[in-house]
């Protein structure tokens, strides 16, 4: 089944949007993360807060600094999803835990597409003498894909 979410432009960069298809008590949450879309489940697994409530973030891995010492790097900025209640993390595109563990949350396909061109109107619905133009909108539509 394909959900329409709405136009692209409505979720810019760095935000999100959360929608309720039939199929979906808790909602979903579809973010922006530099023009690519990510949607999961807004439901966290770990104690069922409402997960798309939480903040964008990044995470680190281990760098050796220049000197050769231990260090950190800041990686994954605005892919990793914060649970509001307890902090927990998760990866937007897979949905696991950024740490070792079995939990994780439910991710969904999501397409963008161009807007569907509108239909077309019907010849003699103009009245007589008015002047008409076409008006070409861009945008694109975004979509879920809910299995």
């Amino acid at each position: 089944m394909r959900y329409r979410v709405g136009p692209a432009s409505e979720i810019p960069p760095g935000t999100h949007k959360t929608v309720f298809p039939p199929s979906s008590r808790a909602g979903i949450g579809v973010f922006n993360v530099r023009d690519k879309f990510y949607a999961v489940k807004n439901i966290c697994p770990h104690m069922g807060a409402p997960l798309c409530q939480g903040i964008l973030t990044g995470t680190t891995r281990s760098a050796p600094l220049p000197d050769g010492r231990p260090g950190l790097e800041w990686i994954r900025d605005g892919e990793i999803l914060k649970c509001p209640w307890h902090h927990w993390e998760f990866d937007l595109i897979t949905g696991h835990t950024v740490f070792p563990s079995r939990n994780r949350v439910a991710t969904y396909d999501v397409t963008v597409e161009p807007e569907p061109p509108g239909v077309p109107e019907t010849p003699g619905q103009t009245p007589k003498g008015v002047e008409t133009y076409p008006v070409v909108v861009e945008d694109a539509v975004v979509y879920l894909e809910l299995a």
